[in-house]
């Protein structure tokens, strides 16, 4: 479920924005998530998706959106 994407997208960005790379820069991601529907193609999901994901940089960037 969308929820579930939702979720570990926000897990993920939350360790990669606290992990010690080594290096003197915070690492930051954005992520989009969106869930199949019946009458979905493969490019109509990823084009939803990638919608969600400049909705979070629109937003300010190291977010999850849906």
């Amino acid at each position: 479920p969308l929820s579930g994407a939702l979720g570990m997208a926000e897990r993920l960005r939350s360790h990669l924005a606290t992990y010690d790379f080594g290096i003197e820069r915070l690492v930051t991601a954005s992520f989009g998530a969106a869930q199949a529907r019946a009458d979905d193609s493969l490019s109509s999901l990823q084009a939803r998706a990638d919608q969600a994901l400049y909705r979070a940089k629109e937003a300010g960037r190291n977010r999850v959106s849906e």
